[in-house]
């Protein structure tokens, strides 16, 4: 969970310039903050050093009257409402917005102390935008750029992937604007990220709807991006629907910050989530508290597809999924002896028993408070490379249902789950 914010209004750490819809980005020990608008569009670059404490330096201004030893470290064109990344060594201005929507792409060094270098801008041709896109998310990731969603006259569902060159030049474009690779909702001032091999698509607007939906898609070879899985409620969509916000990932998290509700009204808010699913072939671990004492696991249920192995394999053949679990609980935090799901078509979206009798310390009692689950995906008898033609198994998460504390029921023994109450035994459960 995010700690406490802290505030840094004027003096040392504060931008120089009240700006609004610039580029922020962080890179090797500095933070950015480039062009936007502040009464007009602005082509200044700020720039800080991260101290230790953590704290953000004195920013330093660069604007298109300096000489930096005869060129100047200010964008060429002042521009608000583009995609902003850092990448090896280099800073990237992609689209945005100077009166009109633009397919302008500027890229700069990061040289000593962290000082931009001098910018080259692509107006037009090869290393420009196939299309003038502002409010668009923009990442880098594996020596590739990715201009996702944006505006040009309406929302866009369109990707846009090029290859990073030598000293930093962006190559050709390509432009995904329907079918496998594109957004599955077009939108703009969204949140974009890339992490572990995947795109995101967080929040953002259609020109009618705020959106809590999070879309996400695999990266293939050559960098082009798979067929995008859309979760428009529930697990994994974002708890208020949001556009203008600010989106990053790190260390296995999604954080979506700030920006504006359905309302249009500014809020202050952090959302983050756990990175739970990987694409196959590939293995998750993760634990689960259940939020009580003296509870009794029955059963589990995995989320996700199973396109390719349907019915195959698990512990009955080869390939497939395998499911094991140990359980724990605070007085015993030792896991019990490992346990084994028997799943059968279809596993996923179904709930499947364990069957949990003794915890590590040798105590004989049905209880765990505590569920570490083992998920392994073998698609070694039907995939085939790269994975984003689709008939792999893919797990999005894990649903562990219980027999909740009888400390912890109503009067009548009732309980909740998700929010609506359930019966004396609410989590389902299937024989297997």
């Amino acid at each position: 969970a995010p700690g406490a914010w802290t505030e840094i209004s004027s003096g040392s750490g504060a931008l120089l310039t009240a700006t609004a819809a610039f580029g922020a980005v962080a890179y090797n020990g500095y933070m950015y903050a480039i062009g936007g608008y502040s009464a007009g569009y602005i082509a200044t670059v700020e720039y800080a050093g991260l101290q230790t404490i953590p704290r953000i330096g004195h920013y330093s201004r660069l604007v298109n009257i300096g000489n930096q030893g005869g060129a100047t470290s200010a964008l060429l064109t002042a521009t608000y409402a583009f995609g902003a990344v850092a990448y090896n060594g280099y800073l990237y201005a992609i689209g945005g917005n100077n009166g009109s929507a633009l397919a302008t792409v500027e890229y700069a060094p990061i040289g000593a102390n962290g000082v931009p270098g001098t910018w080259t801008q692509i107006s037009s041709g090869n290393g420009a935008l196939l299309t003038a896109t502002q409010s668009l998310g923009a990442v880098a990731y594996n020596g590739y750029l990715y201009a996702i969603g944006g505006y040009s006259g309406s929302a866009l569902a369109t990707v846009e992937y090029a290859p990073i060159g030598a000293n930093g030049v962006p190559g050709a474009w390509t432009q995904i604007s329907s079918g496998t690779g594109a957004l599955l909702t077009a939108t703009y001032s969204l949140g974009a990220v890339a992490y572990n091999g995947y795109l995101y698509a967080i929040g953002g607007y259609t020109g009618t709807s705020v959106l809590a939906t999070v879309e996400y898609a695999p990266i293939g070879a050559n960098g082009v991006p798979g067929a995008w899985t859309q979760i428009s409620s529930g697990t994994g969509a974002l708890l208020i629907a949001t556009y203008s916000l600010s989106a990053v990932a790190y260390n296995g998290y999604l954080y979506a910050i700030g920006g504006a509700n359905s309302s249009g009204s500014i809020i202050t808010t952090v959302e983050y989530a756990q990175i739970v699913g990987v694409g196959a072939p590939g293995f998750w671990k993760g634990t689960a508290y259940t939020n009580g004492a003296d509870v009794t696991p029955i059963s589990v249920m995995l989320y996700g597809s199973n396109i390719g192995n349907p019915g195959l394999g698990g512990y009955a053949g080869i390939g497939g999924i395998d499911v094991s679990y140990r359980g724990a609980t605070v007085s015993c935090p030792t896991f019990s002896p490992t346990g084994t799901v028997n799943l059968a078509p279809p596993e996923i979206s179904t709930p499947f028993n364990m069957g949990l009798t003794s915890d590590g310390c040798g105590n004989t009692d049905n209880l765990a408070e505590y569920i570490w689950v083992d998920v392994t995906l073998d698609d070694s008898q039907t995939a085939t490379f790269p994975d984003i033609y689709g008939n792999h198994t893919t797990i999005t998460g894990i649903r562990i249902y219980y027999h909740p504390a009888s400390s912890m029921r109503l009067r009548g023994g009732a309980t909740f789950l998700g929010g609506s109450l359930q019966s004396l035994d609410a989590p389902p459960y299937t024989k297997q």
